[in-house]
């Protein structure tokens, strides 16, 4: 009973927050939108992206600025959860975090792996990131081969997965994504059975699930459609 009770104030702001999220409806609407200004408009009527999409100025309706507007309200939501959260769930929340951490790894693989011409654009994630992780993104931002990314991530966690691979010259972009990701899985397993209501049966098991669920639900491309017919 007590740890179902330590979990009951979290659990009660964040079903507030996704009583604000946009519903099933909502996506298949936006979905049969013909361009990104339209999908704007619509988002500027919904709670949870009101604020941020009034503050657009014309010139910027585009996708990318448009998905920088997004991670932003996702980072901003976690803070509110995050601060929200008493120890244990802070516990949960940083483990989850190693999410965002590796997917921006990954993007970062997929410009070097492709010498992309454009520079790595990060700025948006800069002070999110100097906040809560451990990756520095100065230090990226730097990585002009795969070698020199791994290096730069020497400080971290993820050097150790990587640098497996550093020497076949076999591995792919897929090699890395999947050291990442089973790096990701394994540690998920490992310190579940330390965080309790973290993995419990019952009532434990769904409000520990809680902040899992509606990060999910924030972090979902659901305009993946519209993007596209805009291209």
């Amino acid at each position: 009973m007590g740890n179902v009770m330590s979990y009951s104030g979290i659990v009660t702001k964040i079903r507030a927050m996704q009583a604000r999220l946009l519903t099933e409806k909502d996506f298949d609407y936006i979905a049969g939108l013909q361009s990104v200004p339209e999908a704007i408009e619509y988002l500027k009527g919904k709670p949870a992206y009101a604020s941020y999409m009034n503050q657009m100025d014309l010139s910027l309706y585009h996708r990318r600025h448009v998905e920088k507007v997004l991670y932003q309200s996702l980072y901003d939501d976690y803070t509110r959860i995050f601060r929200f959260a008493g120890m244990e769930q802070k516990r949960f929340l940083k483990i989850y975090w190693k999410r965002y951490e590796i997917d921006l790894i990954n993007y970062c693989f997929r410009i070097v792996f492709n010498h992309y011409d454009k520079p790595f654009d990060l700025e948006y994630k800069k002070e999110f990131f100097d906040k809560y992780s451990q990756i520095s993104i100065d230090k990226l931002m730097t990585s002009k081969t795969v070698d020199e990314l791994i290096d730069n991530l020497r400080d971290t966690e993820y050097y150790a997965p990587l640098e497996k691979l550093k020497d076949s010259e076999s591995a792919t972009l897929f090699d890395y994504d999947l050291a990442l990701d089973l790096y990701y899985f394994s540690t998920m397993w490992r310190k579940q059975k330390k965080i309790p209501g973290f993995l419990l049966s019952g009532e434990i098991l769904r409000t520990g699930n809680s902040s899992m669920t509606f990060l999910k639900k924030r972090n979902r491309t659901w305009w993946s459609t519209l993007l596209r017919k805009a291209m």
